[in-house]
């Protein structure tokens, strides 16, 4: 069961001072109380006066005047957390998905807002503010630690996966980094045309219409049809209009007309078979967060010290258990990486390569709110893996508030004034906000074991016939014993990598250090395996490459593990 809520998109700003406004205290709305700062000011001129002014919630620069949300300034997470936190559960029990997206320049504090400043997310922290919450921990964190420890008996079960966006593909950040596949769902079932048997274009003679829903690929004439009949309700609801503002939602209407039967439900896309992990206690996630910490893409330049290189979608799952049935709920934590212009931060190389990925995804991301805004008959989330992966919360699927961040000073005003402009897009959104209700879960479990053991079963089957990766029957017993041993020395480098790391960050928060040559050593190593490893795989006929089957087999089985894992 659903209901729905329709609410305009929440917009939150937060100003990053200067460092000469925190050394002269001339901008004292951005100090603590004690007059400090923990979040670390932006690297800029202090002879130029700052263009930026904020006036309770108004923000004003290059004489435009932005008021659409809370204004948040200092380094304080509490007041920040207070106008961000996501809703879960209502008095009426229904429970309600929750996206919030972190958006600005680099170096604006972004990463700062939703996980914390560096080496904050350690066990030394946890110690010394016991029982509390530590002070300095972002968004991410502080709503995970309230769910576990002051809502510990409202949930039964919280869980959650980290995916990265670099480059326009996406990996998962608590399993190595490996490649994650983007699925889609919902268009690619076909076109409702009416039930029978009827011609269908692709295939030799007449095939069945599975329920009178043809597939994608099809061009026959009832499909030309009923597109079109599709395009000619959208376009009378946007005509007609029932809501104040006098356009329909196009995503209310194809929930209504899919309900019917009459049309094929609305496309989502979602990575497939990302590792899920349990949180039980403050120490998981403590752990989680130093994983994303030491495995997500991160550079210097002359912006940031710290500059995240991809995108950081964390997806919380909370599930409530009363008997049979289950409420669920999804929290989407975005942490977007930040424009930059090139010129200003210096990046050379690849980093050159990253900013322009970069900036692609989030220009994607103006062209889709601007076709929303604008109820426009398509929206381009198939031109980057980012709009893709947050198309579910925009056609309906959460709740969605936004933290604008922005930078002090004269050379960051044209930054700083995209940013607020993009703000002002957001607001104007009305988003159809789903609110679950419980569902029944009686022989879910069972039924995904019997899936599970059935895909197992097809997969021992695709080995059987040779569709896995296997050695060439040339291949020497020495070649394939070394290349083993090399496999196993690169999974062994990585492990170690990503062990000090950690024990880096530890050390930082006890105000220590002193091992960065020791871990770029291990990175060097990590690499020269790898070298080692791909100059093998390239001898022809050694190693035989796995066949697309038995790959889409093995994510077919990670997905139902994940399932399974969700509804136990």
């Amino acid at each position: 069961f659903f209901c729905y809520s329709i609410a305009r998109v929440s917009v939150v700003v937060r100003v990053r001072p200067r460092a000469d406004q925190i050394q002269l205290g001339t901008y004292l709305s951005t100090l603590d109380a004690d007059g400090s700062s923990a979040l670390p000011p932006i690297h800029t001129s202090a002879s130029a006066p700052d263009p930026i002014r904020v006036e309770g919630d108004r923000v004003s620069i290059n004489k435009l005047i932005f008021s659409y949300g809370p204004v948040v300034t200092g380094s304080s997470q509490q007041r920040c957390l207070a106008v961000l936190q996501p809703p879960t559960l209502n008095d009426r029990g229904c429970s309600q998905n929750s996206t919030i997206i972190a958006y600005g320049q680099t170096g604006s504090g972004k990463t700062f807002t939703m996980f914390g400043p560096p080496a904050s997310l350690t066990m030394h922290n946890v110690e010394n503010s016991h029982p509390s919450c530590p002070s300095m921990w972002g968004v991410l964190p502080t709503t995970l630690f309230d769910i576990l420890v002051n809502r510990n008996k409202e949930f039964t079960s919280v869980s959650l996966s980290a995916i990265e966006v670099y480059g326009n593909s996406a990996y998962d950040l608590l399993n190595g980094r490996a490649p994650l596949q983007v699925s889609s769902s919902g268009k690619s079932r076909g076109t409702f045309v009416g039930k029978g048997t009827t011609c269908i274009v692709g295939h030799r003679g007449s095939a069945p219409s599975y329920g009178g829903v043809h597939p994608p690929s099809c061009r026959c004439g009832p499909c030309y049809k009923a597109k079109e009949a599709e395009k000619v309700k959208l376009k009378r609801a946007r005509e007609s209009g029932s809501f104040k503002n006098g356009r329909q939602s196009i995503a209310a209407m194809r929930r209504a007309s899919s309900s019917k039967g009459d049309s094929n439900p609305e496309e989502e896309f979602n990575t497939v078979g990302e590792k899920l992990m349990k949180l039980t206690k403050v120490e998981d996630i403590v752990e989680i967060a130093s994983t994303i910490e030491a495995t997500r893409v991160a550079k210097a330049h002359a912006l940031n010290d710290r500059s995240s290189r991809s995108h950081c979608l964390v997806k919380v799952h909370l599930s409530k258990r009363s008997g049979s049935s289950m409420i669920s709920n999804q929290l989407l934590f975005v942490d977007l990486a930040g424009s930059e212009r090139i010129h200003k931060s210096g990046a050379t190389g690849n980093a050159v390569k990253e900013a322009t990925s970069i900036n692609g995804s989030l220009t994607v991301l103006g062209r889709v709110i601007q076709s929303l805004r604008k109820d426009s008959g398509h929206v381009p989330y198939r031109d980057s893996t980012l709009t893709m992966l947050l198309r579910s919360s925009f056609t309906g699927g959460a709740k969605i508030s936004v933290c604008l961040c922005v930078a002090s000073g004269a050379e960051h005003a044209d930054k700083s004034e995209c940013t607020l402009r993009f703000g002002s897009r957001m607001a104007t959104l009305r988003n159809d906000a789903v609110q679950q209700q419980s569902i029944s879960t009686a022989g879910r479990g069972e039924e995904l074991k019997h899936l599970l053991r059935s895909a197992k079963v097809d997969l021992k089957d695709f080995e059987q016939r040779g569709f896995a990766e296997r050695f060439g029957e040339q291949a020497a017993p020495s070649e394939i014993e070394s290349y083993k041993e090399n496999c196993r020395r690169l999974r062994v480098a990585k492990d170690q990598v990503l062990k000090r790391k950690k024990q880096q960050l530890e050390m930082k928060s006890q105000g220590s250090g002193g091992i960065e040559e020791e871990i770029a050593a291990l990175e060097m190593n990590v690499v020269n395996v790898r070298d080692v490893i791909l100059r093998q795989r390239s001898i022809k006929g050694f190693v035989i490459a796995p066949k697309q089957l038995y790959l889409n087999k093995l994510k077919e089985i990670d997905e139902i593990k994940r399932q399974l894992q969700l509804v136990e």
